[in-house]
């Protein structure tokens, strides 16, 4: 059991003392403490999550002192309509705290440079775009030379900017998803941006993304031996940034792909090449619960033990000191070198409530369950399916399959799999707003594919979702 600091159990006991929702909360689940003393008192609290703590309360019920928060942004649910969440100054500060370090400390740029940062970041009520480019413009008030520029999706605004603006600038920050970003420094190369006369980096949250990805972006944007030129934000609409990637578990995370011993040290027998962060548990404080990860994080609706339904675990400094000896590795003069990022590790294997991520955005179950039982082709389908995205051998291009299984006795065609295929789009654009806005930005891009296949020709019994990278095809 870890240790519990002081900050998160002070925010614990906020919580219960103020919190209306939260005291009725404890009430229901026969809790009777009152304030958080001990990491005893502290790891006797229930869980909470968003379906049966923040689907069943007033938004004036789930702040502290029913307070009306600053900021609203949303995230689509399930069913398609917005789970709409809330921020105020403390989560601005702590955006741009975290900023900071990635931009002074990994990016290593100095106050007097002048950056510019490009958020291609979906924008309006969204919270990756808006909350983006508070953090960062929030570094100004810290004596940094920074603008930031808000195209977000709109691919000839993203050109304008690097045409006319960036020319003007030390540094550039370049902010997006992990496939748009890659399609927006291609698209950017094409138009004859020449990347050599821009010092460029990249900032990305949302989507897993290969190594190979990353070599592509180091590449494409002239930073071939700096790994960490493109940094991933571990997030979140629930509680916003949650953690980040350092030099150090850049190192780690390209090292397992090379070291089986090291990879399964660290990942265990996952099969998918997991997310490895480091965070300041000051500021959010990670547990493990049954393969998830459980957060208590400072919200403008304080979230206590909350299960964000991501799967993963934790790794503390002294463990993977003990990790990196037992693969030689502790002694290199580079691995040395890293460790005074001195946070611990959360690794992040995939979600166990929705979905597979396509350009970041979720795609839900029940958004190709309506599909499924449309009564246009219900006829011919068993009801079994499978969701995943792959990315192509050379990290350029990502896509959305689903494929459906059809009835015993029922052959495809190519009028079948048209039909589906139309079926399945209208109803992820009716039923999911971001993958709409999403069409609506990259049109043929964002389209899946879709496979019929034969009766019990594929097992279906272990999964409906999954999320497939690195595949040829």
């Amino acid at each position: 059991m870890q240790n519990v600091p002081k900050s998160i159990k002070d925010l614990a006991s906020k919580a219960i003392q103020n919190v209306k929702a939260y005291g009725s909360w404890l009430k229901t689940h026969d809790s009777k403490i009152k304030t958080i003393s001990r990491d005893s008192d502290f790891y006797s609290l229930p869980i909470t999550n968003k379906k049966d703590y923040i689907g069943k309360f007033k938004i004036s019920e789930l702040t502290l002192n029913k307070q009306v928060p600053q900021f609203t942004y949303a995230s689509s649910g399930s069913s398609g309509i917005p789970t709409f969440w809330f921020r105020d100054e403390l989560q601005e500060k702590i955006g741009t705290d975290i900023h900071e370090i990635i931009f002074r400390d990994i990016f290593g740029i100095k106050k007097e440079q002048k950056v510019l940062a490009v958020i291609t970041f979906s924008m309006g009520i969204w919270i990756a775009g808006n909350y983006t480019a508070a953090a960062i413009a929030g570094l100004s008030g810290r004596g940094y030379n920074i603008t930031v520029a808000t195209p977000g999706l709109e691919r000839n605004d993203i050109l304008n900017v690097f045409k006319n603006i960036a020319p003007n600038y030390d540094t550039i920050v370049i902010c997006g998803y992990p496939p748009f970003l890659m399609d927006v420094i291609l698209d950017l190369q094409k138009n004859g941006i020449d990347f050599k006369k821009h010092n460029m980096f990249g900032l990305t949250a949302g989507d897993k993304f290969t190594e190979q990805w990353r070599d592509l972006f180091m590449k494409t944007v002239k930073k071939e031996n700096n790994p960490a030129s493109v940094v991933g934000v571990y997030g979140s609409a629930d509680a916003v940034v949650m953690g980040f990637e350092t030099p150090l578990s850049i190192f780690l995370r390209r090292a397992a792909i090379k070291d089986k011993e090291l990879y399964k040290e660290l990942f265990g027998d996952e099969k998918l090449l997991p997310n490895i962060s480091q965070y300041d548990e000051s500021i959010i404080f990670f547990e493990e619960k049954d393969t998830e990860l459980v957060i208590t994080a400072p919200t403008s609706i304080p979230l206590i033990r909350y299960n964000i339904h991501d799967r993963g675990n934790i790794i503390r400094q002294q463990e993977i000191k003990k990790i990196l000896e037992k693969s030689n590795l502790s002694k290199k003069s580079e691995i040395l070198k890293l460790f005074g990022w001195d946070f611990p590790f959360v690794v992040v294997k995939g979600r166990t409530d929705v979905a597979a991520t396509f350009y970041a955005l979720n795609i839900y179950p029940e958004n190709i369950r309506a599909a499924v039982d449309d009564r246009k082709i219900r006829s011919f389908l068993s009801g079994n399916f499978l969701v995943y995205n792959k990315q192509s051998a050379d990290a350029k291009r990502e896509r959305l399959f689903v494929e459906l299984e059809m009835k015993e006795g029922i052959s495809g065609s190519k009028a079948l799999t048209a039909k589906s295929t139309n079926i399945v789009v209208k109803h992820l654009m009716n039923l999911n707003i971001e993958f709409a806005k999403l069409h609506h930005s990259i049109g043929k891009m964002a389209l899946p594919k879709v496979l019929l296949v034969g009766y019990q020709k594929k097992d279906f019994s272990k999964s409906t979702i999954t999320s497939l990278v690195n595949i040829k095809g």
